[in-house]
């Protein structure tokens, strides 16, 4: 099924238009028109962490005060949760790399303060 209709549903339009809110990605667009069962998880990651950053942005950002954020706690808790994870994933990833022997994952490591001996 393609995650298109998310994007083109009449009832989804607006909800989408709020979420890209004068942005374009034709990245994301493209990955939008696919089939999900067809996305390679580099696709996946992607539209999972822009969307999360998107919706992220727009809690965070516009004309709200920030007493209006106490309405999106749980929205905000899993935003965090997945960009935690996302986060994750990667350290571990670029620890396992620098363990080998790449020098671009030694030196992202570096930048990125991460002490790879944990």
């Amino acid at each position: 099924m393609p995650l298109n209709p998310f994007v083109f549903q009449k009832s989804h339009k607006k909800l989408y238009g709020n979420l890209m809110w004068k942005q374009k990605s034709p990245k994301l667009k493209a990955i939008l028109s696919k089939d999900f069962e067809v996305l390679s998880a580099d696709e996946i990651a992607f539209f999972t962490i822009f969307v999360v950053y998107r919706y992220r942005n727009n809690i965070f950002h516009g004309n709200k005060g920030v007493a209006s954020w106490l309405k999106f706690q749980d929205q905000i808790k899993l935003c965090i949760k997945v960009m935690q994870t996302l986060i994750s994933f990667v350290v571990e990833e670029l620890k396992k790399a620098a363990e080998q022997g790449d020098a671009d994952a030694q030196e992202t490591l570096r930048k990125l303060s991460v002490d790879r001996k944990n």
